[in-house]
């Protein structure tokens, strides 16, 4: 996951530099998302190896556009994929 979250941030910084250069209101940031089950409580539990292996962390980018009031998450896949489309765009 440390690997997945390390790959997003190179990602987040690379289109949050394209953003600026085409002059759009939209930042990119990497986070790490915590899915809750039904009925589990966050409170009193600590975030450790356990809740990675199973599946319960996944690293995202938390796509933010601000001149149309959008938000999106994107995990890696999405993140890659959006990646090569707005790089060829640019050439």
């Amino acid at each position: 996951m440390l690997s997945d979250l390390r790959k997003l941030m190179i990602i987040a910084h690379e289109l949050n530099l394209t953003s600026k250069e085409l002059d759009r209101d939209v930042e990119m940031k990497g986070f790490i998302d915590r899915e809750l089950k039904e009925g589990e409580k966050e409170e009193g539990e600590t975030v450790g190896e356990a809740l990675v292996e199973n599946g319960k962390l996944e690293a995202k980018i938390r796509v933010i556009n601000h001149q149309f009031g959008y938000r999106y998450d994107w995990n890696l896949e999405t993140a890659e994929n959006r990646q090569y489309m707005i790089r060829d765009l640019l050439e």
